[in-house]
């Protein structure tokens, strides 16, 4: 397994350079952790030589940085979600597609990141039949060409589909994957083992994040509060996941484990990392110091 941090990206963790993408790299590193996913839109903005500096930060430190991208395939307007225009979606891919060509060797980048949008499987209209149909379309050919260049396309759970949903388009497009949200499971009311059992098989990725969470029936309307926790403090059963990801996984020892951290009310952020870090070294059985920092 290949353990890095996703987000959430608080100004505390930018500190380390001025420019936000080496930023996020030089935080992984300096926690002794080796991956992390930069956004393509961000690294088409950015001139050859912030590249350059970008490449060899990841040669000089093994890291691998995967990317993000935003696939336009759903919109939201005065409330109402439909597809998204095919100009857009068309300037997603193809943006995306250059800047993996361009910078994928350079970043090691083996997974490519995105996420439905504002659809839900809990819409009416599209509903989730004819939602299901517009993903498979529209990714089908950005898995494909992703595939040409050794990079798998991953979809997120994040808390709009069921993990059971998008392991049936992962069955229905080839070289689809899951990047498996840990809490976001809890978000849609599944089971997380469950849930974290069906898609480990498809599993590309994960971001490991816990919650803390209860029914609020006190409440109007009554709901169910998925709220912040420290890494391994919450009430995703962490330790259970690791498990079976280990086992069934497709390949355990590629998996890219990012941290997915918001910490609870009255713990810093450095201190909230730091306990977030040592319990994943726990999990592998690290022997060595609690937090290794690098750099």
């Amino acid at each position: 397994m290949i353990w890095g941090y996703a987000h959430v990206w608080f100004n505390e963790f930018l500190s380390m350079d001025p420019e936000p993408q080496l930023a996020r790299l030089k935080f992984v590193n300096h926690w002794g952790l080796r991956s992390t996913g930069l956004a393509a839109e961000a690294l088409a903005d950015l001139s050859d030589n912030e590249l350059e500096r970008l490449f060899e930060f990841v040669e000089q430190n093994d890291l691998v940085a995967n990317l993000t991208y935003s696939c336009g395939i759903f919109t939201e307007e005065d409330g109402q979600v439909a597809r998204g225009s095919r100009d857009e979606i068309s300037r997603n891919r193809d943006r995306l597609l250059g800047v993996a060509e361009k910078c994928g060797r350079h970043l090691r980048t083996a997974i490519v990141c995105t996420e439905s949008g504002p659809a839900h499987r809990f819409l009416h209209a599209p509903d989730l039949d004819a939602q299901m149909d517009a993903l498979e379309a529209d990714l089908s050919p950005v898995a494909e060409e992703l595939g040409k260049m050794d990079m798998k396309l991953a979809l997120e759970n994040h808390g709009d589909y069921y993990v059971s949903d998008i392991v049936c388009l992962c069955e229905r497009v080839d070289n689809l994957w899951l990047f498996l949200d840990t809490g976001n499971t809890y978000l849609i009311g599944e089971r997380p083992l469950e849930a974290i059992a069906a898609g480990a098989p498809f599993a590309a990725g994960t971001h490991f994040k816990d919650q803390r969470v209860r029914p609020r029936k006190d409440q109007n309307p009554i709901h169910f509060e998925v709220a912040p926790a420290v890494t391994g403090e919450g009430d995703v059963p962490l330790r259970e996941a690791y498990a079976i990801l280990q086992e069934h996984a497709t390949d355990p020892e590629s998996l890219m484990m990012e941290i997915e951290l918001i910490p609870p009310a009255g713990v810093p952020l450095e201190e909230s990392m730091r306990r977030s870090v040592e319990f994943i070294r726990g999990l592998e059985g690290d022997e060595g110091p609690a937090v290794e920092l690098q750099g």
